[in-house]
Order: C-alpha cells, then structure tokens, then sequence
C-alpha cells in the first residue's frame, strides 16, 4: 500500500460490504499486510487475509445488515481480540474474536455468541465509536432516526441518551 499499487482484489459475501476495520501488528495479523473485516449486508462479517490473498471465515453477527464494525485502539487502552458490530436491527454487539481456535493456518473459528450485546434501538444504528480503558467500555451510537446514545457495555444500560433533530427546511 505504500506505492499505491493494488496488493489483492476480493469477493466477500453474495450482498454489498456495508463496513471494513483492520488489525495490524498483532497477534492476529502475522503478515506483511493487515487482517481485513467486512461487514455486508447479509447479516455476517468476513475475516479476510490479505497475506493469504483468501476469506478466512465469517461469522452470523446480526439479524439485519452489518453496519459499522469498529475495533479498540489498543495503544489507547483497548482490548486486543475485541470487536464492536453494529447493525440496522438497532443492536449493538461485543465479540472476542480470538474465541475458540481464533486465527491459525490462514483460517479463522469465529465466535459463536457475542460477550455483551447493548441497544434495542427502533432505527438502524449506522455511526459507532468506541471508548476503553480504566475499566469502562462505552459504545456510541447514532441511528438513523436520530438517537445518539452512549452505552455502558460492561453494564449493558444507556449512560447518556440524546436526540438530533432536523432543521432542514
């Protein structure tokens, strides 16, 4: 990526990518290029190997479109093996994705249930961002109906609730 040249060109899934994130430098990611995760349409999110140049595996995430995927930054004291989804079925959901047999010989054994799942939102989420350290994890969240919401995902309760009203007109 450093010469803007193309590294690999991929298929993921049968429905439109909705999201990417990308974990380098870790144990995950023993290559030269980053571990890619997709999140589509189709309910899943795909781990893809760029090194390997093949999908790795996919998980089930939720039962609408995968929307944003976000994972912690561990320099700013994130929790490595953790990702965050968030979907149009109004949910917001923590996997470790190190679960099980996690990454080994260019394949992945996804987790089957997530470690915590926040929201019940009636619109479909489609911005997240994630807070860690000190203990806490806090998830925020704006839908399309306009509700920005903060979760507690340790205690799985909102910590802030709001609203952004249009004033187009």
């Amino acid at each position: 990526l450093k010469d803007g040249s193309q590294v690999r060109a991929a298929t993921v899934g049968s429905l439109p990518i909705a999201c990417l994130a990308s974990i380098r430098n870790n144990s995950q990611s023993c290559g030269a290029h980053p571990l890619l995760f997709a999140g589509s349409f189709d309910n899943h999110i795909y781990a893809y190997s760029v090194d390997y140049g093949r999908n790795l595996g996919s998980l089930l995430a939720h039962d609408n479109a995968v929307s944003v995927i976000k994972l912690p930054n561990t320099e700013e004291g994130g929790e490595e093996g953790r990702l965050f989804s968030a979907s149009w079925d109004g949910t917001i959901r923590l996997w470790d994705i190190n679960e099980g047999r996690g990454f080994s010989q260019g394949s992945w054994s996804p987790p089957r249930i997530p470690v915590a799942e926040v929201g019940d939102l009636d619109s479909a989420i489609s911005a997240l961002d994630v807070q860690e350290g000190g203990g806490n994890t806090l998830a925020i969240s704006g839908s399309e109906g306009g509700d920005v919401v903060v979760w507690d995902v340790r205690q799985r309760l909102p910590a802030w609730e709001g609203s952004v009203e249009s004033s187009a007109g």
